[in-house]
């Protein structure tokens, strides 16, 4: 797997992968990306890795081109935790309240970077 095209948020280790979100020990919210503080309470943050399966709460199919992906492209927004939803490209068809995993999406261009995106899981 390439680099991460931003190790802030996504970190590649070998054939795995996760994001990276702010976890406030003051409250409990959960910001992703991360933010140094918290949006809520501004207390500091503390690096916290995002479960890697979640539900799909909404999504949208566009169809303008985006990095990697030829269009008609579909947008998934998936909980990945009670607090953090993410948006990301979904591979394959999707439906409200299917499980999905999170998974490397290859960025063309001239760095090759890796980011991420959705694509159907087991339950």
């Amino acid at each position: 797997m390439n680099p991460s095209f931003d190790p802030a948020i996504l970190v590649t280790d070998g054939p795995t992968m996760h994001l990276i979100s702010g976890l406030c020990p003051d409250c409990g919210a959960v910001a992703f990306p991360r933010r140094r503080h918290c949006p809520r309470c501004s207390a500091p943050t503390h690096e916290h890795p995002l479960p890697t399966v979640g539900v799909v709460r909404s999504y949208c199919r566009i169809a303008l081109p985006l990095p990697g992906a030829e269009p008609p492209v579909t947008l998934v927004r998936v909980e990945l935790s009670p607090q953090c939803t993410v948006q990301g490209v979904m591979d394959g068809a999707v439906d409200i309240g299917d499980r999905v995993a999170l998974v490397p999406r290859q960025i063309d261009g001239t760095d090759n970077h890796t980011g991420f995106g959705f694509a159907g899981c087991a339950s």
